[in-house]
């Protein structure tokens, strides 16, 4: 378990989805009435930004972390998305620009301290 929490920050909407029940079969991949699925959408060629949390301080300086910085990837997607480390020193704040629609997980690793994952739906602008 990582010892920081990360968010998408900017960039994305929260949305809600519905799977297609099964033909025939009992739907279990749908949540009880009141209880949606719901999942990140970001859009073509809008930026997005990740932020991690340590020890309670949202994006630290990377003097604040013991030298433990903050190395990120994305683990999937349609094409190589560069990500960027927009602030010099903050290694906690992470930005990318998706364009091309699809599906896309990105990686926050902090040494010593686990990784997380972020999924994102991006569609086309």
């Amino acid at each position: 378990m990582p010892d920081f929490t990360a968010r998408v920050a900017s960039g994305v909407a929260l949305e809600e989805w519905v799977d297609s029940p099964p033909a025939g079969g009992y739907d279990r991949t749908n949540p009880v009435v009141g209880h949606p699925h719901r999942h990140l959408v970001g859009t073509t060629l809008v930026e997005i930004e990740v932020r991690a949390t340590v020890g309670g301080i949202e994006m630290p300086d990377d003097s604040l972390i013991g030298g433990r910085l903050f190395t990120a990837w994305m683990a999937e997607g349609p094409a190589v998305t560069p990500i960027t480390f927009p602030t010099a020193g903050r290694s906690s704040q992470a930005r990318f620009t998706p364009v091309f629609p699809g599906h896309y997980v990105f990686g926050f690793r902090r040494e010593g301290g686990g990784a997380t994952l972020l999924h994102i739906t991006v569609r086309e602008a």
